[in-house]
């Protein structure tokens, strides 16, 4: 049997060279890709949420992994319609999430493993959203990098993008690359799987289940039409000329300067310096110039246009009839917007950008801040996020309280002390700029060497412009890659110290484990001391734990 590894790195050599993967639906019997994809998915908060039956990552086993591969092998496993459930959002409106059942969850964290590394090589740079190494920080970074000099924004949001997916359409994309029928009969089945709303079944007639492990790379994979239509047809279209031509008055006012300045005339060149400073060096209109660039981040496209309005126009409504004639998808009418970039700022993804035009700001003699994006915090995320901190529209003191008590009492339980003797031990006076300080100081004295001090508080709070934020790396600690994948392979009880056939106890939080005492269980006792909220145990002590009253509480 190929390793996980092998299996991959395979499958991105071929997506490189853009082969057809007919062989995909055998590397579901791979145990160790579902090790794999186990170690990658059991920490997240969903694993211990429950789908439409109870079983969850607690008790995960190689026996529950044997069951699925077998039933791969004759083609036998079936999905479990998903438990929805609606989200409330900032809007009031909800979204409905879907709950897939543990192991189906278990499954569609194998399935993207190999269609992302078969996927991942051919995806454009101009993609962002869902994919390993990207987000929204490197979407922003590219517009920041290379947008300069924009003149319009044109916001394009897909409505219900998730729920709107036509199947028949994702599995021709699929079909494109992936001869595997097999493979191909899974994910149809996957998403035709349904959901239960209420305890009522409900048909999947399209969309991929939000909530799904596997749904944002579908996602991915289909939204990467667009991405090739813009890449193919839009920006070769709308895209021309090396530079602007030169603004002639610009031209005529420079010449001017240049014969004040060989007479000697001062005050003209002056007046002439600034006349020309009002007026663009090239000219805006010239129609042998167009620039169009495209990003996307999950259902989010931004594109930037350099040229009229009328032409920017055009580009969203043929972005919009490929939308509508290849892929079923429709624009939202109130979010697909087109922006001046200089007088006002396009929304994507979270932040505000904007095209910056300052005459009098000069750099090395030149207006360098004009054209330059700026990315700017909205200013109802700056209200939202400061809301907490404020009292009647002012800064409020209890903020600081909390985290000096909560340092305290860290400090005093680490020490066996109270918070009194450790706020006396550690309270000192310092002298800074501005004069003395109080502050907690730990202080560690050395022979020969700088003492070792480390301070909560005693910083002036003024707004110093010349900053400098300078951060350490931090050092690298190699760890075993997965270490619950390799404590579970050693088949060895934790808690019994015996040698046996093994699953994994799971609890969502440490807080679950109780109070430590006479009445905590042996076990919790075990899982607290060693800060994990797995234990790999024994089928009796699983029983045992799952027998105890904290096990039930939890």
């Amino acid at each position: 049997m190929q390793s996980a590894g092998t299996v991959l790195g395979v499958l991105r050599e071929r997506g490189k060279r853009d082969l057809p993967c007919d062989e995909l639906y055998r590397q579901l019997w791979n145990r160790n890709l579902y090790l794999l994809a186990y170690g990658n998915i059991y920490g997240n908060t969903g694993a211990m949420t429950p789908g439409v039956t109870c079983e969850t990552a607690d008790g995960m086993s190689e026996a529950k992994i044997d069951a699925i591969t077998e039933a791969m092998r004759c083609e036998r496993y079936r999905f479990a319609p998903a438990r929805r459930v609606l989200i409330p959002k900032k809007n009031g409106e909800t979204r409905p999430l879907g709950l897939p059942a543990w192991p189906d969850k278990l499954v569609g964290e194998v399935v993207r493993l190999l269609l992302e590394a078969y996927y991942e090589p051919v995806f454009s740079g101009r993609s962002h959203g869902f994919r390993k190494g990207r987000g929204c920080h490197t979407a922003l970074q590219e517009v920041a990098r290379e947008w300069k000099g924009t003149t319009w924004f044109i916001e394009c949001d897909i409505s219900d993008c998730f729920g709107s997916i036509d199947h028949d359409i994702l599995i021709g994309i699929l079909s494109e690359k992936i001869h595997d029928q097999r493979f191909l009969r899974l994910i149809r089945s996957m998403l035709k799987a349904g959901y239960l709303e209420d305890w009522q079944y409900h048909e999947s007639l399209s969309g991929t289940p939000q909530g799904g492990v596997l749904s944002p790379l579908l996602s991915n994979i289909y939204l990467h039409r667009p991405g090739e239509f813009a890449e193919r047809e839009l920006i070769p279209r709308h895209t021309r000329g090396k530079e602007r031509k030169v603004n002639p008055e610009y031209g005529r006012i420079k010449e001017r300067r240049r014969r004040a300045r060989a007479s000697g005339d001062r005050n003209q060149v002056r007046e002439l310096t600034k006349l020309l400073r009002a007026h663009p060096s090239k000219d805006l209109m010239d129609p042998g110039y167009r620039r169009l660039r495209y990003v996307r981040y999950a259902d989010d496209e931004l594109l930037g246009f350099t040229g009229p309005k009328a032409e920017a126009e055009e580009i969203r409504e043929e972005l919009a009839a490929f939308l509508r004639e290849h892929l079923k998808l429709t624009l939202s009418a109130s979010k697909t917007l087109i922006t001046h970039a200089r007088t006002r700022a396009a929304r994507f993804p979270g932040y505000e950008i904007i095209v910056q035009h300052c005459d009098t700001k000069i750099t090395n003699g030149r207006r360098a801040a004009n054209g330059v994006i700026a990315l700017r915090v909205p200013l109802d995320v700056i209200k939202a996020r400061c809301a907490p901190y404020r009292r009647h529209g002012k800064p409020w003191h209890r903020l600081r309280w909390q985290a000096e008590t909560s340092m305290l009492k860290t400090l005093a339980a680490k020490h066996q002390s109270t918070v009194t003797k450790t706020a006396a031990r550690h309270k000192v006076k310092i002298t800074t700029p501005d004069g003395l300080r109080t502050c907690f100081e730990a202080r560690v004295r050395r022979e020969g060497k700088r003492d070792l001090v480390a301070r909560f508080g005693g910083i002036p709070l003024k707004h110093n412009k010349r900053a400098v934020l300078s951060e350490p790396r931090p050092v690298p600690v190699t760890m075993p890659r997965k270490e619950l994948i390799f404590r579970l392979r050693k088949r060895w009880c934790e808690l019994c110290e015996h040698g046996a056939t093994v699953a994994v106890h799971h609890v969502a939080r440490l807080t679950q484990l109780g109070k430590p005492g006479p009445g905590q269980p042996a076990w919790a006792a075990l899982m607290a001391r060693k800060r994990r909220k797995t234990l790999i145990v024994c089928q009796p002590c699983h029983k045992a734990i799952h027998a105890s009253p904290v096990a039930n509480a939890a």
